[in-house]
């Protein structure tokens, strides 16, 4: 049986630090009014992906989200989950009944934390008590007095509120006001249109970066931008030196380090670590360039198309925009990035553009955009997997 694509997407506190992921996977089709004891089967084995061993791949240490159907619900499928793990999140489409009710009362009180949206909070109470811990408001298109109402008329006690499609920060910062508890959408991957000034910090790692890009560095002209950093020729020592590495031989110097394992290798790792640098946005964006690096140049890999090292850059530098708070036309301005990197990145041209894209809707979500090449749909959702486990270890070894 095939398993259902799934990506996840950020869910945020206010100081734009992780909270949670929320899960996102590819909906099966009823072929009937009700679902058949296959149907049934199918739905408990997609459940099985969340299991609290699984789990660690798609989120690591983290909490997750995962939506539930009602009959899973009702079919008792939830218990295979973690409580401690998991957040079940019931969609706005579940027809509420007391059958539906009834077993949700009883998986909030057996200790699973439920999240609801705005339309269904009235209707899910058991015995007097509101089973929902979490309330979902979508702000798309809210002004401030819609907003306002509508967190006074769902505000309870012990529950929280979800800002839900929060895609710019104008949209957070007004959330921010209001004071939810929590926040979801695409705002930080998008340039943020009301920042006036760029930190100290962000021009020159972004300098660094540029430097970092140029095709036609030498081996020398590479080691004198990293070494001119102290910073960055320190943690790609010990980075290029750790056990995540596990070279056969340590590296002394960053002249050693480009002789022992080439220039573009040396070149992708101190942009990694540029990147982690800019310190003055979320860090989860970083991670998504990670990711998104990671899975293009699997993609590469997979359907024979090269240089892979150029996949990989289109991937970490699709966050571009977001980092500089700028349309990507300017953003790549200053980077001295080839011509078929720049038509990726602006739009989406060409196989590098592809790939780009294939990463994008499957990030998002937008299943029946996810391909690339003639790759099947089971190797793209590995990649993607993969990739989620590649940028956390590598985040954990560029921390260190």
């Amino acid at each position: 049986m095939k398993k259902p694509h799934v990506s996840r997407k950020p869910i945020y506190k206010s100081n734009v630090r992780l909270r949670a992921y929320a899960l996102v996977s590819q909906p099966r089709e009823h072929r009937g009014p009700l679902p058949t004891a296959g149907e049934l089967d199918t739905l408990r084995d997609d459940l099985g992906t969340f299991t609290e061993d699984r789990l660690d791949q798609i989120v690591g240490d983290h909490q997750a989200f995962v939506s539930v159907s009602r009959e899973a619900v009702i079919a008792g499928h939830c218990l295979s989950l973690s409580k401690r793990r998991v957040v079940l999140e019931v969609l706005d489409d579940i027809v509420s009944d007391t059958a539906f009710t009834d077993a949700l009362l009883e998986l909030s009180r057996m200790g699973f934390k439920i999240a609801v949206g705005s339309t269904m909070l009235e209707s899910l109470n058991g015995n007097g008590r509101s089973i929902a811990d979490i309330v979902r408001i979508n702000v798309l298109d809210l002004n401030d007095d819609e907003l306002a109402k509508q967190v006074d008329r769902l505000s309870r006690p012990n529950i929280q509120l979800l800002a839900d499609h929060v895609d710019t920060y104008k949209q957070f910062e007004l959330c921010q006001q209001h004071n939810f508890d929590m926040y979801r959408g695409n705002f930080f991957c998008t340039p943020n249109g009301e920042a006036t000034i760029i930190s100290v910090s962000r021009l020159g790692a972004l300098r660094v970066l540029a430097n970092l890009q140029n095709p036609d560095v030498s081996s020398n002209e590479l080691e004198a931008t990293i070494s001119a950093d102290v910073t960055l020729s320190y943690k790609l020592l010990r980075f290029a030196n750790s056990a995540f590495m596990g070279l056969d031989r340590p590296m002394k110097s960053i002249n050693h380090a480009v002789k022992m394992v080439g220039i573009e290798r040396i070149r992708v790792w101190a942009s990694l670590l540029m990147f982690c640098k800019m310190e003055d946005k979320p860090p989860e964006l970083m991670t998504t360039a990670i990711v998104r690096a990671a899975m293009c140049e699997r993609l590469a890999s997979s359907a024979d198309e090269g240089p892979r090292e150029t996949f990989f850059t289109v991937g970490l530098l699709s966050v571009l925009d977001a980092l500089m708070d700028c349309p990507m036309e300017e953003a790549l301005g200053d980077i001295p990035v080839s011509s078929e990197i720049k038509s990726a990145l602006i739009r989406s041209e060409g196989s590098l553009g592809d790939a780009l894209q294939c990463v994008l809707a499957y990030e998002r979500g937008e299943w029946d955009q996810v391909r690339y090449k003639d790759l099947p749909p089971m190797t793209i959702r590995s990649h993607y997997l993969d990739s989620l486990g590649w940028a956390r270890r590598i985040s954990e070894g560029l921390n260190m």
